[in-house]
C-alpha cells in the first residue's frame, strides 16, 4: 500500500543515505527484451476534444503531497513555503500519489476508498480545495496519474500505460501499452506530443518513450536500474540514476535527450532547479526535494543557495511526507514557453557575482613548494584571500568558500568523512592529487589516476596482441587496485603476474630485479606499474647485450629517460614503451576553477570524465614510440620537478576558461 512514487528532484549521492529517496532499491536485472514492448499494440479510439484551461497569471507554486500524519494517507496542500498545510482528502481509508494540474487547479489522486461497486484502487479528481471528489477511472490498481500540459488529460498506469480525459467525458481509457512488461510512471511531455515512462520486470526497470497514440516506442536506458524519469522543461529527459551499459562514468542527475543522445550530468544541489524549477513565496527558483535525514522520516524540503543551511524543511513533521508535486506552470510570471524556462536559468554569468574581497577559498594537506607558489599565484591574481587549514571542519568553520585538497589517495580515503561533511555544508572540494567519489556539484579531480590505469594497460594489451604474460607492479590502495582489477577483467587472454611491492620495499622494481625477472620469464610481453620506476627501464639493459625481445615497459617521464628511450629505440625498433606528461599547475588551475564557478560558470559537459565523471579532462600526454620525438621537441615548453620530472605548467586563466566551461 505504501507505494511510493520515487519524486525526489535530485540525487546528490548514490552512496550516501542522506540523498536517496524512500523508494525501493531496485533488485538485480533481469533481462527484458525491447523487442516486447516496441511491438505493443495501437489502440485506435476517438478522442473528445479537450478545451484547454485559461492559465491564470501568476500561478502560486502550491505544493501536493501525501502523508500519514493523520494515522491513514492523506492528501495535503501546503503554499510555497511549506505554510498553511491542509487535508483536502479527509477519507478514512488511504490516499496518496497526488498530481495537481498545471494550473493548480486541480488535483489527480490515487484511492482505494469505497466505490458504488465496492472496493479498488483508482485514480481520482478533485479541486485544488479538496471539493467534488470524484472517480475517474476503471482499470484496477491505477497509479501515477500525470497530467498533460494543456490540462486536458493524463496519464497513469496499471501494469500498461492509459491515458484519459481529465474532464471525465471520455467512455473509456485508452491503453498505449499491451506487453508482459511491468510498465509504469508515465510522464507528458512538454508540448504533449510523446510519454515517457518506466518498463520492465521484478524492479529491473529501463526508460521508454512513446507518441501519445502509442507509436514510435524508443527505449532510452539499458541497464535495467531506473528508478524515475520526468521531462525537462526544455523537452529532454532527466533521471536521477545512471543508466546506460556503455557508459564507462557514472552519471546520477542526468539528462539526456528523447531520442537516448547527449547524456549530461547535471550536478546535484544548486543545479537541478534549471531543469526542474520551482519557485518560493520570494520568487526564488530553487529545488524540491523528498528525502530522509538521519534515518528519520521522509520530509519535503526546498534545496537552494538562498536558504542559510541549503536546506529549508517544508513540512517538518515527525509523520512520513511523500510524493511532491506542484503546477507545471507555476511561478512569480507565468512562463508561456516551455523552453524558456531553462532560457531564463543562470546559464554562464560574468564574474563578479561576489565581491572579489569577500571570496575565502581554503586549502588543506601538505602541499609540494611548487604547488603552494601556484595557489598562492592565483589567489593573487584574482585578489581573493587563500588560508591554510588543519581539517576540513576547521575552513568550514572559517566560511571559506570553497577547499583545494593536496591529498593524495591514503588521505582521501582517511578524510572521507570530514570532506563529506563539508560539502553538506555547501562547501566544494577541489582534489589535486586523487580522484574522490561524485557528490552532484561538489566534488571535483584535478587528477587522472584511472585514466593512466586504463590508458597504459590497455596500449600494453595491445602491444602483446591481447595474449601472453604481463607482469604487473601496482603501488596503488584498494582504490587504484580497483580499477587495475577491472582493466585486466577486459583482456581475458592475457596471463596477470602480480608482483607484490610497496613504496617501503621497492625492491621488485629494481634494476637487478627487472634483470632476473626477464631472465625467467623470456616471453614476458609486457611489465606495467601504475608508479612508472627508472629500474623497469634499465633492468632491461643486458637484453641490449643478449639482443633478445624487449617486453613493453613503462617509461619515466624526465629528459635523460626519454632521450635513453630514444636512443634504445632507434638502436631496437622493437623496443616499446609508454609514459605520460602529468599536470604540473593543477594548483594554480583549481584556484581559477573554484573562482569561475563560485561567480556563475558553468561546465562544459564534455570537460568532465574519469571513473566518476567528475574528473576535469586534459589535453592527452601520453607518449609512445609514434609520438616521442614530437615530446623531445617539447621539453622547453615542460616544467621540471625537484628529482627532475616533466610537468605540464599551468594553463592561463583564458585557457582554463576556454577548456572547461560553457561558452
Amino acid at each position: 500500500m505504501r507505494r511510493n512514487k520515487f519524486n525526489a528532484i535530485f540525487s546528490i549521492s548514490l552512496i550516501l543515505a542522506l540523498f536517496m529517496t524512500g523508494c525501493t532499491s531496485a533488485p538485480a536485472a533481469a533481462e527484458q527484451p525491447a523487442e516486447e514492448i516496441a511491438e505493443s499494440q495501437v489502440v485506435e479510439q476517438e478522442q473528445p476534444t479537450i478545451a484547454p484551461t485559461e492559465a491564470p497569471k501568476p500561478i502560486l507554486c502550491n505544493v501536493v503531497f501525501d502523508t500519514d500524519r493523520d494515522g491513514n494517507w492523506e492528501i495535503y496542500i501546503m503554499g510555497p513555503d511549506g505554510e498553511n498545510p491542509t487535508n483536502l482528502s479527509n477519507n478514512p481509508t488511504d490516499d496518496w500519489d497526488p498530481a495537481i494540474s498545471p494550473y493548480g487547479d486541480r488535483i489527480a489522486f490515487v484511492s482505494n476508498r469505497e466505490t458504488e461497486n465496492g472496493g479498488g484502487q483508482f485514480i481520482y479528481i478533485m479541486n485544488a480545495d479538496g471539493s467534488e471528489v470524484r472517480q475517474l477511472t476503471n482499470e484496477e490498481f491505477g497509479n501515477s496519474p500525470d497530467w498533460s500540459h494543456d490540462g486536458g488529460m493524463i496519464a497513469y498506469s496499471t501494469d500498461d500505460i492509459y491515458i484519459i480525459g481529465a474532464d471525465g467525458s471520455w467512455e473509456s481509457s485508452i491503453k498505449l501499452t499491451d506487453n508482459a512488461q511491468v510498465n509504469r510512471q508515465p510522464v507528458w511531455s512538454p508540448d504533449d506530443s510523446q510519454i515517457a515512462w518506466l518498463s520492465g520486470q521484478d524492479g529491473a526497470l529501463d526508460i521508454f518513450v512513446m507518441n501519445v497514440d502509442g507509436s514510435d516506442v524508443r527505449q532510452i536506458t539499458d541497464n535495467h536500474s531506473s528508478n524515475m524519469v520526468k521531462w525537462t522543461a526544455d523537452g529532454r529527459l532527466y533521471t536521477d540514476s545512471w543508466g546506460w551499459s556503455d557508459q564507462e562514468e557514472f552519471c546520477h542527475n542526468c539528462v539526456v535527450d528523447a531520442s537516448g543522445e547527449n547524456i549530461e550530468d547535471v550536478g546535484g544541489k544548486g543545479e537541478v532547479q534549471r531543469f526542474l524549477p520551482f519557485w518560493n513565496g520570494n520568487g526564488d527558483r530553487v529545488e524540491v526535494a523528498n528525502i530522509s535525514l538521519d534515518d528519520g522520516p521522509d520530509e519535503i524540503y526546498l534545496v537552494g543557495g538562498v536558504f542559510p543551511d541549503i536546506f529549508y524543511n517544508m513540512t517538518n513533521n515527525p509523520a512520513e511526507d511523500r510524493n511532491p508535486s506542484w503546477p507545471a506552470n507555476c511561478g512569480p510570471e507565468f512562463v508561456s514557453s516551455a523552453a524558456a524556462v531553462v532560457e531564463e536559468a543562470p546559464q554562464e554569468q560574468a564574474t563578479g557575482s561576489k565581491n572579489t574581497g569577500d571570496i575565502l577559498f581554503g586549502y588543506i594537506g601538505d602541499p609540494a613548494p611548487q604547488k603552494l607558489t601556484d595557489l598562492n599565484q592565483a589567489c593573487e591574481e584574482l585578489g581573493i584571500q587563500c588560508v591554510q587549514g588543519g581539517s576540513y571542519a576547521e575552513l568550514t568553520d572559517q566560511g571559506v568558500d570553497a577547499i583545494i585538497a593536496f591529498s593524495n589517495i591514503w588521505g582521501i580515503n582517511g578524510d572521507s568523512q570530514q570532506y563529506h561533511e563539508a560539502a553538506d555544508k555547501g562547501t566544494p572540494v577541489y582534489f589535486l592529487d586523487a580522484e574522490a567519489d561524485d557528490y552532484g556539484p561538489y566534488f571535483y579531480n584535478l587528477a587522472l589516476e584511472s585514466d593512466w590505469v586504463h590508458t597504459s594497460m590497455r596500449w600494453m594489451a595491445e602491444q602483446m596482441g591481447e595474449t601472453g604474460e604481463m607482469a604487473v607492479f601496482n603501488f596503488g590502495s584498494d582504490y587504484i587496485n580497483g580499477f587495475v582489477q577491472s582493466e585486466m577483467e577486459k583482456h581475458p587472454n592475457i596471463q596477470f603476474t602480480e608482483i607484490p611491492i610497496t613504496y617501503k620495499d621497492m625492491s621488485p622494481s629494481s634494476d637487478e630485479s627487472i634483470t632476473i625477472l626477464v631472465a625467467e620469464k623470456p616471453d614476458l610481453g609486457a611489465i606495467w606499474s601504475n608508479d612508472p620506476q627508472p629500474g623497469i627501464f634499465w633492468g632491461l639493459k643486458e637484453l641490449e647485450v643478449t639482443g633478445e625481445r624487449f617486453p613493453a615497459v613503462v617509461c619515466v617521464a624526465r629528459e635523460d629517460e626519454l632521450q635513453a628511450w630514444k636512443n634504445r629505440m632507434t638502436a631496437y625498433p622493437n623496443f616499446q614503451c609508454i609514459s605520460t606528461i602529468k599536470p604540473g599547475g593543477n594548483a594554480y588551475e583549481a584556484v581559477y576553477v573554484a573562482y569561475y564557478r563560485l561567480n556563475g560558470y558553468e561546465f562544459n559537459p564534455s570537460a568532465l570524465g574519469g571513473e566518476f565523471g567528475n574528473t576535469l579532462l586534459y589535453d592527452d600526454a601520453t607518449i609512445t614510440n609514434d609520438n616521442l620525438d614530437e615530446w623531445l621537441g617539447k621539453i622547453g615548453d615542460l616544467r621540471m620537478t625537484d628529482w627532475g620530472g616533466l610537468e605540464i605548467p599551468p594553463m592561463t586563466p583564458e585557457e582554463i576558461l576556454e577548456k572547461w566551461f560553457s561558452k
